[in-house]
């Protein structure tokens, strides 16, 4: 199954060009919040690691959405954890296929949100 498109446009791969973790405090929980953008085609996978180890507890990744009228996609991913985690460091990594047989590897460290 191949998408339609017009006559005059050209589909290719496209890394992400932009992505940031947001932090907030509520209570006694802290939220991150990883923003990946303008990426294609759309499949990627998020994960978030602590200590090099990958988390799984309390992660939400939303589905890949079209952020514009190109074909580009975004994505979010949420992890939540106690506030007395607040001093370890988590970290948002993606892989993407960039290119047939290459794959993007990145990650981002979080900043606090003004909440």
């Amino acid at each position: 199954f191949l998408p339609k498109i017009s006559s005059n446009t050209t589909l290719f791969h496209s890394p992400p060009k932009n992505s940031e973790i947001l932090q907030t405090k509520h209570k006694n929980q802290i939220m991150y919040v990883c923003f990946i953008e303008k990426f294609y085609p759309e499949v990627i996978r998020v994960t978030w690691t602590e200590d090099e180890k990958e988390v799984t507890d309390n992660v939400v990744k939303g589905d890949a959405w079209q952020a514009t009228k190109e074909e580009e996609y975004s994505i979010a991913s949420w992890l939540t954890v106690p506030a007395e985690s607040e001093n370890k460091k988590y970290y948002c990594k993606y892989e993407h296929e960039e290119k047939k047989g290459s794959h993007v590897r990145s990650s981002c460290a979080p900043r606090s949100l003004g909440v």
